[in-house]
């Protein structure tokens, strides 16, 4: 193909929707506040939803070819946006939003949907998707001013009881074989190094056994070596009320302590170093 053919056709990619914002496109969704705001998410779940950014909502054609935003985490004032190739990380104060999805469609293409930020796009296949996600920020916006306070989670309130029984429960549950099986295969995948397959086997141990102290202690060990400080903190806090008198606990809380700190400090300085 001719220099000047190749030059056209990549004019014309760097003409496509997506390297600004269209003025064109449709607002089809903004967030707003309401009554059951407060109650949608749990501040650990909308964590989540942030984390999993991209996931299966990443459009995978040709505009994939351009470093947009493959990931995002979020801080006190806002979002931090991973750019690879470009700028490693993008900081968006929450004031620099509009909360808004823009549908875009287009001749022989299929309809997407966008968040836009600070000059970056957010991608998404479908509707629902962008719309939880924007959701999401705006609920951490309304967090972050202290105009929410964040719910406990449900599956928290119910696991004091759980520990509550199995602190008074003598002699102690058996331990079932079908757990025992995750937690081997938990223990090999760690030494493999192969961390987050460890936790989702941790996982599936704590499901047929969520009494389990070690299990839970373990699962809070390998999240905190991955920085998951929130959810590290979740597990650590669990292990505790179940195992308040064993004779880790105090280095269990100092864990806990520890996390905390690392978890404040955390986004901001990864945006830093990038």
């Amino acid at each position: 193909m001719a220099r000047s053919t190749w030059l056209l056709l990549l004019g014309l990619l760097l003409a496509a929707p997506g390297l600004a914002q269209r003025n064109d496109d449709a607002v089809v969704y903004t967030a707003r506040a309401d009554a059951e705001l407060a109650t949608r998410f749990t501040l650990f779940q909308a964590r989540k939803i942030l984390q999993a950014y991209p996931g299966s909502n990443e459009r995978y054609d040709w505009w994939n070819l351009f470093p947009w935003v493959r990931g995002v985490s979020v801080d006190a004032r806002g979002i931090v946006m991973h750019i690879p190739g470009w700028d490693n990380a993008k900081e968006c104060p929450f004031e620099q939003m509009n909360f808004a999805v823009y549908e875009y469609g287009a001749a022989n293409f299929d309809r997407f949907y966008y968040l836009y930020a600070c000059r970056e796009h957010i991608w998404f296949k479908t509707r629902a998707a962008a719309q939880q996600f924007t959701d999401v920020l705006f609920y951490m916006r309304e967090v972050n001013a202290g105009r929410i306070t964040p719910q406990a989670p449900v599956e928290e309130t119910s696991f004091v009881e759980i520990a509550r029984k199995y602190r008074e429960t003598d002699p102690k549950p058996v331990f079932p074989e079908e757990a025992r099986r995750f937690r081997v295969q938990a223990e090999f995948m760690a030494q493999q190094k192969r961390y987050e397959d460890a936790v989702n086997l941790y996982g599936q141990a704590i499901k047929v056994a969520p009494w389990w102290p070690e299990g839970h202690f373990n699962t809070a060990l390998l999240l905190g070596d991955m920085r998951r400080w929130e959810e590290a903190i979740a597990a650590m806090k669990r292990y505790v009320l179940l195992a308040p008198t064993a004779t880790d606990a105090r280095a269990a809380q100092d864990k806990l302590y520890q996390w905390e700190a690392a978890m404040q400090m955390e986004l901001p300085a990864a945006a830093r170093r990038r």
